[in-house]
């Protein structure tokens, strides 16, 4: 789900600050086909994606369904990231 960017105000202060900060490396998230190098790795993208979720306009089930995998990442024995 792609969500509407005309919902968010943008102008020029906003859009500069974005180019320096963050932008260049979500720019480069964004297009990477790559997948995450190590499980630990791509453990880390899915609790980041539920980050990012939890507290916006997606779907619903989006952030509960990220919440479980971590949950199930967390328990495994030296690979989630809350041990």
């Amino acid at each position: 789900m792609q969500l509407n960017t005309l919902a968010f105000h943008q102008d020029e202060e906003t859009n500069a600050a974005v180019s320096k900060t963050y932008g260049p490396a979500l720019s480069a998230i964004e297009q990477t086909e790559l997948g995450a190098a190590s499980i630990k790795g791509a453990i880390e993208a899915v609790r980041l994606a539920y980050d990012e979720a939890k507290d916006s306009f997606c779907e619903p089930a989006i952030p509960a369904l990220l919440r479980a995998a971590l949950a199930f990442f967390d328990k495994l024995p030296g690979k989630g990231g809350q041990q």
